[in-house]
């Protein structure tokens, strides 16, 4: 999936451009699991999750054209 970026995502993607956001729009986040993880059952929500939120996967290059960068057919399929 590729595309030109909303107003307002170019807006952002422009203003992370000149330096000045000091990464305003990342939100790391960290979980702790607790008890016993089922890998494979883990991995699998991972996978069908990104083609249902695209954002997960989304690059924007140099130009401000956005990209999806996870195909999960491709990489998973």
């Amino acid at each position: 999936m590729e595309g030109p970026l909303s107003h307002n995502q170019l807006g952002i993607w422009m203003h992370e451009k000149t330096g000045q956001s000091h990464g305003t729009y990342l939100e790391p986040l960290c979980f702790e699991l607790l008890g016993e993880v089922d890998g494979e059952r883990l991995a699998d929500a991972v996978h069908r999750a990104l083609p249902a939120h695209p954002a997960f996967g989304a690059t924007v290059d140099e130009a401000g054209t956005s990209r999806c960068c996870c195909s999960t057919a491709a990489r998973y399929g």
